[in-house]
């Protein structure tokens, strides 16, 4: 969520943090092994390239996102 607030221009957003629903997994751990190992498929962007390019996307077509 920081990495995101830091790429939209003048927000004053701040992160809230609140509590989790019982069935929300307490571990996040994605891999793209699978997808590397069946479809040979590895990434060309970076996170922070990506957010930073949906933003941009998003702000042409919805507008200012603030």
């Amino acid at each position: 969520a920081q990495e995101v607030i830091e790429i939209v221009e003048g927000t004053t957003s701040k992160i809230i943090h609140q509590g989790l629903p019982k069935d929300d997994p307490k571990v996040r751990r994605p891999d793209i092994t699978k997808a590397q190992n069946i479809l040979d498929w590895f990434p060309t962007v970076d996170r922070h390239d990506g957010f930073r390019s949906t933003y941009e996307y998003f702000k042409t077509k919805v507008g200012n996102l603030r």
